[in-house]
């Protein structure tokens, strides 16, 4: 978030089980933070529920059978539901009290650096990740009781942090708040939910789809997952040659890798020695793709490059996360409900609704009240923000939020006050 030119940047290293930054920026007096890290670790040692979501209340807005919980991931030693222990440094990071680490580590730095208080009337910008719901969020996945009490904790945690930041710093302060993504809830969890609600078990729905790469570089063909085995037999059977899933995959296999959620890599040492032309190769992959059970989508990188047809719903963000320097020979995307990953938990990273719609709230002085059902995206805030205050900034193709504005009178009015 901090880009080239801040003047500050920290980040947790779990290796060194403190704040650390980069020689890239500035030395700051902020690192003596850390000195105050052995004692709020040393106080968050278990993650109970906190009680802010009544237990009779819990199963409104949670969905935690004991029976799935081995669908479900967990740390070693910290338990698989609570109470959870949380006997070292990251594993309290990856807690919510992670979150709260940083909002103290944000209070320090906008009193260290009197930050909202620039005589010249310059606006200080103060970026925060609190990120801990990514890490137990993955584990537990949305349904759980641990991401409904994480949560109303954070909420509670950002609560007390803007009144702190009201009384630090005064009316002056312009909050956005947002996400980075959604998330997928655990498929196995997302089907028995439905199943209960229809008295049917639709297979379809949701479900994982595995094409890892097997563990470690010298991992043979037949150490991968069994779609991947899969593929390359069928490749193999295609293109009329021979296949040895005893022989390392670096060397034998067509495909040299897959990357969570962006696609399949091709082997062009593997090409090149079996004479195989490129392009059939990945339409050949791409069509076998689009035949596996929860493929939504597979295109070959030449035809993402050249433009997909205006018919795709996909497009727009497919093309948008193209780069042909670093992009797969074939991408491929997964329908709603379906994941890559065969750990228990759950991920993100599709251009479902699901992955990624996310809250985008703002106010602060000059911002109009109201809630407005319209298509935004965090993309607008740097515009947004370049508007109030009368310069120019952002990308061109990002709107300005209007409606914050008050300067759009042909926009909806608000759906409520807040």
């Amino acid at each position: 978030m901090g880009g080239r030119k801040a003047d500050v940047v920290l980040w947790f290293v779990n290796a060194f089980q403190r704040f650390a930054t980069s020689s890239w920026y500035p030395a700051t007096p902020l690192l003596a933070f850390n000195e105050r890290l052995p004692a709020f670790f040393a106080s968050h040692r278990r993650w109970e529920l906190s009680g802010r979501i009544p237990e009779k209340d819990l199963s409104r807005v949670a969905f935690d059978p004991p029976e799935l919980v081995r669908f479900k991931g967990s740390v070693p030693g910290t338990g698989d539901r609570f109470p959870h222990s949380l006997p070292n440094p990251q594993n309290v990071v990856e807690s919510p009290f992670g979150d709260e680490l940083v909002l103290e580590l944000a209070r320090y730095a906008t009193h260290e650096l009197h930050l909202g208080r620039n005589p010249a009337g310059v606006p200080d910008l103060l970026f925060l990740g609190p990120s801990s719901l990514d890490y137990y969020g993955h584990r537990f996945g949305q349904d759980s009781r641990e991401v409904a009490d994480g949560v109303v904790r954070l909420d509670g945690q950002l609560d007390a942090f803007f009144r702190w930041l009201d009384g630090e710093v005064g009316a002056r302060t312009l909050i956005f708040l947002t996400a980075d993504h959604g998330a997928t809830p655990i498929p196995e969890v997302a089907r028995e939910r439905a199943r209960r609600a229809t008295g049917r078990d639709d297979t379809g729905a949701a479900g994982r789809f595995d094409l890892g790469n097997g563990v470690g570089n010298a991992a043979t063909v037949g150490e991968t997952s069994p779609e991947r085995v899969a593929l390359e037999k069928h490749l193999a059977a295609k293109f009329g040659y021979s296949l040895d899933p005893k022989m390392p995959n670096a060397l034998e296999g067509t495909v040299i890798r897959f990357d969570d959620p962006i696609g399949l890599y091709l082997n062009r040492a593997v090409l090149a020695r079996r004479r195989l032309p490129p392009e059939k190769v990945k339409e050949a992959v791409r069509d076998w793709l689009r035949g596996r059970p929860g493929v939504r989508a597979a295109f070959t990188n030449t035809e993402i490059s050249d433009g997909l047809p205006a018919t795709e719903p996909l497009a727009l963000p497919i093309e948008r996360a193209f780069r042909a320097d670093r992009s797969p020979d074939v991408a491929v995307y997964l329908r709603p409900g379906w994941i890559f990953r065969k750990e228990p938990g759950s991920t993100h990273g599709e251009p479902t609704d699901d992955d990624s719609r996310v809250p985008l709230l703002v106010w602060g002085s000059g911002v109009r009240a109201g809630s407005w059902e319209i298509r935004v995206s965090p993309l607008s805030i740097a515009r947004t923000i370049a508007a109030l205050y009368g310069f120019p900034a952002g990308a061109p193709d990002a709107e300005v939020l209007q409606p914050v504005l008050g300067r759009d009178e042909k926009s909806r009015a608000p759906a409520k006050a807040p």
